[in-house]
């Protein structure tokens, strides 16, 4: 049974529930010169190191947007960039400093942890809550790209999924990331790869994984 456009206009959420593979090709086959021009225009906007942050929030919002059968445009690219700088770098710091923090110390505590078993329970600490904050960064960026503000219930939602969806954000992050690790690691041969298509694609698969469970659990949570 295919995907039916005017049903999912009634109910959107029936959109959710089509396999992502499926609408991954969808997309795909729609937004293929979209999403090259993106991809392009999020490597040029990120030469500036200053910049990453809101090119990152930039590209999951556009990339989120054609889901919902937005096209994928460069000047909304733009726009998203420009409109939410203070927000981007706000998920930024929020993520850097205790990823930097928590990975720091339990890279300290095992250095101690044969000496004395107590420093295990440091370390253990720490790595939670590095685990955790990695796994909520996913869900918050992508909060972010629903259009939700940088606030204290978006941070609170995004740590309650972590814990209660763990798998899903690390599934998301996998998709995030790999990729355009591989990319680096091979970096120059994979200069097309990364310019083309190193970074949107890798976006989508990682929205696809987390549109349904991110619905489904908004819902639950705050009601």
């Amino acid at each position: 049974m295919g995907w039916n456009k005017e049903e999912i206009e009634r109910n959107p959420e029936q959109e959710t529930m089509c396999p992502s593979p499926r609408r991954f090709w969808e997309i795909l086959k729609t937004e293929c010169a979209g999403l090259l021009v993106v991809n392009a225009l999020f490597v040029a906007v990120c030469i500036p190191v200053a910049t990453i942050p809101a090119a990152v929030f930039a590209l999951n919002r556009t990339v989120r947007e054609s889901l919902d059968d937005k096209p994928v445009r460069a000047g909304d690219f733009l726009r998203h960039f420009q409109e939410r700088w203070g927000a981007a770098w706000g998920a930024f710091l929020l993520t850097a400093f205790p990823l930097s923090a928590a990975g720091y110390g339990a890279r300290f505590y095992i250095g101690f942890a044969g000496e004395n078993w107590l420093f295990y329970l440091p370390f253990m600490l720490c790595a939670t809550v590095f685990i955790i904050v990695l796994l909520s960064s996913v869900y918050l960026y992508r909060l972010l790209a629903n259009g939700r503000s940088l606030s204290r219930e978006t941070v609170r939602l995004a740590v309650l999924l972590s814990i209660g969806r763990p798998m899903r954000a690390v599934l998301a992050a996998a998709w995030y990331w790999t990729p355009p690790l591989i990319g680096l690691l091979w970096f120059p041969l994979s200069l097309a790869f990364m310019l083309l298509v190193g970074f949107s694609i890798p976006c989508l698969l990682g929205n696809l994984v987390l549109r349904k469970v991110l619905i489904l659990d908004e819902e639950i949570i705050e009601k």
